[in-house]
C-alpha cells in the first residue's frame, strides 16, 4: 500500500501535484477523482481522494476519519483558465485543519462539509484494501460521465508531516523550514517524512523509469534506484504476455499481517491458463492491475483461500472459469469491474463478516452455472449477488442457472440490481435471465432491467 501500514494512526499528511489541462478547465465535469483510494462506486474514501467539480472549478479532499465520519473540505481555484495549476493540500488532525494552496499562495478552504466532532485527537481511518489510484477511468462508470476533459497529472508528492506555514488566505505558500519554493527545488524533491513520490520531470527518458526510495530519505533502508521498463523492439506486441500458462501449483502471497498482497498479480495479458493451482492469502488471491485488460483467461480445477478482501479481482477481463472452489474470502468472493465472468460449477465457503459474494461493477454481465453458496446461517449484509448495469459495454445480459444461495441475514435481498430508471447515451437495456435459481425478492428494480425466469 502507498502510504503507512493501512494508513492507521495517521495524523498529518501533505499532498503536492501539478495538473496540466490543455483545455484549460474541466468543463461541466462534477466530482471526477483526480487521486487517491477508495471504493470503486468513488464514493466512500479510504482513507483519501482528492475530485475537481468543474462547474464551480473547486478541488475537494474527501476524507474518512477513526470515528467513521467521511469529511470534505473543498476549495476554488483562483485562475482556472490557467492551464498548469500547482496544488497543495495539509492536513493536519492535531489541530485539526486543513490548508490549501495554489501557485504559490494560500486560498481559503471552506469546510461546510467537514461534518461533526472535527476536534483534535482524530486519525485517518484504515485503509480497506483499496488501491492508489491515478485518474479518472479506474473507477465505477456508474458515477463517472463520458465527457471527462484531457488532463494530465505531472507530479505527485505525498509527505507524512505539514511542510507549509498557515499565514492566512491570500499569503506567499512558505515552507515550515525557510527553504525557498521555486522551480530550482523541482518542487518534488524527497522530504525526510516522505511517503511516494513522482518527480515532475520533462525529459522523455525519464518517462520509461520508476523512482523509488527507502523507507527514509538519504538513501537510509533499501537506499534508493529505479525500476526499468522494458523497451526491446525485437520484441512482439505479445511476446511476453500472451499464451501464458500456470498449472499444478501452490501461489501465496507474502504473509504480511495487514493482508496486502496478491497471491497471482496481472498486467495485460491474453489467453491465459490457470489449472490446478492453489491461489493462497493476500488481499486478492488473483488479481489484475487497473487500467490493463485481459482476455480470455481459463482457470479450471483451482482453489482460492483465505483473501482479506477478495478472492478474485477482475478488470477489464472475460474470465472462463470451470470447477473452482472459494474459501474463507474477505469482502466479496467476487469483485468484478468491466468484466464478463462466464463461471460454472463453482463453491463458496463463507467465513465471518462479507458484503457480497459477487459485487459486480459496470457489468456487461456473464453467465453463472451451477454456483453452490453454502451460506448455513445469517449471510451478506448487501447481496448475494450485486450488479452495477454496464454503461459502456453494451447492453448487460447476466444470467444465474442453477444457483443456490443458502441462507440470508434478514432483511437481505439475495440479489441487488443498479442502474439508471431508462437507458440513456451511456446505458442500453439490461436483461437478468433466472433459470432453476433460488431468490427471495429483489426490492425495487431500476428501470433499465428486465427480469426473466424460468
Amino acid at each position: 500500500p502507498l502510504g503507512p501500514v493501512n494508513w492507521s494512526g495517521t495524523r498529518q499528511l501533505t499532498l503536492d501535484f501539478v495538473i496540466l489541462n490543455p483545455a484549460g478547465w474541466f468543463g461541466g465535469d462534477q466530482g471526477i477523482r483526480l487521486f487517491g483510494a477508495g471504493s470503486p462506486d468513488a464514493q466512500t474514501p479510504s482513507p483519501f481522494y482528492c475530485s475537481v467539480d468543474g462547474s464551480s472549478a473547486s478541488i475537494s479532499f474527501v476524507f474518512a476519519t477513526d470515528d467513521g465520519v467521511v469529511r470534505r473540505a473543498s476549495f476554488t481555484l483562483p485562475a482556472p483558465d490557467t492551464q498548469v495549476q500547482r496544488i497543495a493540500i495539509q492536513l493536519d488532525l492535531t489541530a485539526p485543519a486543513v490548508l490549501a494552496y495554489v501557485n504559490g499562495t494560500q486560498v481559503q478552504v471552506l469546510l461546510a462539509g467537514i461534518g461533526p466532532g472535527w476536534i483534535p485527537g482524530l486519525t485517518l481511518r484504515a485503509n480497506d484494501y483499496c488501491e492508489f489510484q491515478l485518474g479518472t477511468c479506474l473507477v465505477d462508470a456508474l458515477f463517472n460521465p463520458g465527457n471527462i476533459t484531457d488532463q494530465t497529472v505531472f507530479g505527485f508528492k505525498l509527505t507524512g508531516a505539514p511542510l507549509y506555514r498557515d499565514n492566512g488566505s491570500g499569503a506567499a505558500q512558505v515552507r515550515l523550514d525557510g527553504a525557498a519554493l521555486n522551480d530550482a527545488r523541482q518542487f518534488f524533491q524527497s522530504e525526510s517524512a516522505f511517503h511516494a513520490l513522482l518527480p515532475l520531470k520533462d525529459s522523455g527518458n525519464d518517462c520509461r523509469r520508476i523512482p523509488w526510495q527507502g523507507a527514509q530519505a538519504g538513501g537510509a533502508g533499501f537506499g534508493a534506484g529505479t525500476g526499468l521498463f522494458l523497451h526491446d523492439s525485437s520484441l512482439g506486441v505479445t511476446d511476453t504476455r500472451a499464451g501464458n500458462t500456470v498449472r499444478d501449483l501452490t501461489l501465496m502471497a507474502n504473509p504480511d499481517p495487514t493482508g496486502y498482497g496478491r497471491a497471482l498479480c496481472h498486467g495485460p495479458i491474453y489467453d491465459f491458463k490457470a489449472q490446478d493451482c492453489i491461489f493462497h492469502s493476500g488481499a486478492h488471491n488473483f488479481g489484475a492491475l487497473n487500467g490493463a485488460v485481459g482476455y480470455p483467461l481459463k482457470v479450471r480445477d483451482c482453489e482460492f483461500d483465505y483473501a482479506t478482501d477478495a478472492a478474485i479481482y477482475a478488470q477489464g477481463n472475460m474470465w472462463w472459469g470451470e470447477r473452482l472452489t472459494l474459501k474463507y474470502w474477505g469482502r466479496e468472493a467476487i469483485r468484478s469491474l468491466g468484466s464478463f465472468l462466464d463461471l460454472r460449477q463453482v463453491f463458496y465457503t463463507p467465513d465471518g463478516f462479507h458484503e457480497c459474494v459477487l459485487k459486480l461493477h459496470n457489468s456487461p454481465g456473464g453467465v453463472l452455472d451451477n454456483h453452490n453458496m453454502d451460506f448455513e446461517n445469517g449471510g451478506p449484509v448487501l447481496a448475494h449477488v450485486y450488479c452495477e448495469a454496464g454503461a459502456d459495454s453494451g447492453p448487460t445480459h447476466l444470467t444465474l442457472r442453477n444457483v443456490t444461495f443458502g441462507t440470508h441475514a434478514a432483511g437481505v435481498n439475495y440479489i441487488v440490481l443498479l442502474g439508471p430508471d431508462a437507458p440513456n447515451a451511456h446505458y442500453a437495456p439490461a436483461t437478468l435471465l433466472l433459470e432453476n435459481t433460488q431468490h427471495v425478492g429483489f426490492g425495487s428494480i431500476p428501470g433499465i432491467w428486465t427480469l426473466k425466469e424460468r
